[in-house]
């Protein structure tokens, strides 16, 4: 072997790397890591190590550990010394330098410029932009801004590299943190009409993914980019480039399940995924797909006792052990799960704790999920103050009511519908007359199924049959047996068997026998008819 390196070291290093490149792609990370760390010994020069370098830095993500020390070496090869301690003034020095960058260039001239393909200048924004998404989800946030704002900073002073899209986005990912939503959404929207510039579909992916659950949604809705989100997720699962599968899949997933997408074909698309990066040998990225498979399990399949509905443990995931071994970004998505099936199957008290934990993550609230977090969260408190009386819950409900309205002022539009079921929470609480909350709630349904939203639908009538039933409305047990039939037309059979063992008082056998007929327009009728 000694010999093949003295004699014909230039085709020896090139079949290595290939070597590298194949046991990568088959998930031998081990033997993979080994080649890369005699590649690295044998190389005679910078240029040399840039591959392999950027290989490590994909095995790393690829097993989830975490990339510090490996890319700060890589970059100190490629000529970026980071400082060795990272304060706010690094931060805020490479913050101002940036935000003069970014105010004084005009989208146009980043989109005129042509890609630049140098290997060290790609590789060390590449680098850069990987260090900046590990360190976010790992809570490393000053190592992580710096590298985030080096990247940019490098875009904007030498010109666009492949995955620049990717450092855009982490741009307006800041300044989103800080504040400034509307730059946010300017770098998001910058990083998708950058789409046609972008070498291959991984990358596409990519940014398509990132761009879209921190920043596009912010003023354009979810539903109207699944499509494109289809497309890229099919292509790279096909090729079998798995950080792309996970940077597109992973919030396009979400994104179905979050937009009221039928849980049966749901499930046969994760299923198909998870099989697929089984199939490619990197298990441990699976993580990333776990705990929404469980939480579509836990809504379709019943379990024995029904307090294993709100755990996500199963066929996919044992809670308690991914909690000890997942990083923090995975860990926020187990607790946002929680929160949802926490208040779905009743346990608002838990869903409301819940709730409270979650809400002070910063990295979360810059998601699409911010969304579904502050709805939950504050329909279990208006639960609580139900039962309770206490004023507290109240107020913290009207403030997750208060940041959802915010989100509509500055242009969303998927925070409607969940605004109008908030709202009809807020008039139950003033409206004496029973009459005009039945209209209230039927025009709230009205709007979730025009618009689509099948799981609001039926949690729309399922809060109008709680409301109207306290206040002995004759029409209440109508709502229920409509949301029955869109809870389980939606594939939450889980959620419809509970609903008729929680009021078995009611008549089950019309209850189904009307769910198996078609979907009548009741609710205009119980309003007509209201003596």
């Amino acid at each position: 072997k000694d010999d093949k390196w003295t004699k014909q070291f230039e085709l020896t290093f090139e079949m290595t790397e290939l070597l590298a490149q194949m046991q990568f792609a088959t998930g031998d990370m081990i033997s993979c890591k080994e080649t890369n760390q005699e590649l690295l010994d044998r190389a005679k020069s910078n240029e040399m190590k840039i591959n392999t370098f950027k290989n490590e830095v994909d095995v790393r993500m690829a097993n989830i550990e975490y990339l510090g020390k490996v890319g700060i070496l890589a970059l100190r090869h490629l000529g970026i010394h980071l400082p060795r301690v990272i304060t706010p003034f690094h931060i805020f020095s490479k913050l101002k330098n940036v935000r003069f960058l970014v105010h004084n260039f005009e989208d146009d001239d980043i989109l005129s410029e042509q890609i630049r393909t140098e290997p060290d200048l790609s590789t060390a924004i590449f680098i850069l932009v990987l260090m900046t998404a590990d360190c976010f989800m790992r809570k490393k946030f000053r190592l992580g801004l710096y590298t985030a704002l080096l990247a940019v900073e490098r875009t904007l002073m030498i010109g666009i590299f492949p995955d620049s899209g990717t450092a855009i986005v982490a741009y307006g990912c800041v300044e989103s943190m800080l504040g400034r939503t509307d730059i946010g959404y300017r770098m998001g929207d910058l990083a998708i009409r950058l789409f046609s510039k972008y070498h291959t579909k991984s990358t596409q992916a990519i940014v398509i993914g990132q761009a879209t659950a921190h920043l596009i949604w912010q003023k354009r809705r979810l539903k109207d980019l699944i499509p494109l989100h289809t497309k890229l997720l099919t292509e790279v699962l096909d090729y079998g480039d798995v950080l792309a599968v996970k940077a597109c899949g992973f919030y396009y997933l979400n994104a179905k399940f979050w937009t009221g997408d039928n849980l049966e074909s749901l499930e046969k698309h994760m299923r198909h995924i998870y099989d697929r990066i089984s199939e490619l040998g990197q298990t441990t990225s699976l993580v990333h797909f776990q705990p929404i498979l469980q939480v579509v399990s836990n809504l379709r399949y019943r379990f024995e006792d029904w307090n294993e509905h709100i755990t996500l443990t199963g066929e996919f995931m044992e809670e308690t052990s991914y909690f000890e071994e997942a990083i923090d970004t995975l860990r926020s998505q187990v607790q946002i799960f929680k929160l949802f099936l926490s208040y779905t199957f009743g346990h608002y008290k838990t869903a409301q704790s819940i709730g409270k934990k979650i809400i002070r993550n910063k990295m979360v609230g810059i998601t699409f999920v911010s969304i579904p977090i502050n709805f939950y969260y504050g329909m279990s408190c208006y639960k609580q103050h139900s039962s309770t009386g206490r004023k507290s819950h109240l107020r913290t409900a009207r403030k997750c009511k208060a940041i959802l309205e915010q989100m509509k002022a500055s242009g969303n539009l998927d925070v409607i519908p969940h605004i109008l079921i908030m709202e009809i929470e807020e008039l139950a609480l003033k409206e004496t007359d029973t009459y005009n909350i039945l209209v209230a709630c039927n025009r709230c349904i009205e709007y979730q199924e025009t618009e689509g939203f099948l799981h609001l639908e039926a949690l729309a009538n399922e809060q109008a049959h709680n409301i109207l039933s306290r206040r002995c409305c004759p029409y209440a047990d109508k709502f229920l047996d409509q949301a029955m039939v869109i809870f389980k037309g939606w594939g939450a059979l889980a959620k419809y068997e509970w609903l008729i063992e929680e009021n078995h008082h009611v008549d089950t056998f019309t209850l189904e026998r009307r769910s198996l007929g078609s979907k009548s327009d009741f609710v205009s009728k119980a309003s007509n008819s209201f003596p």
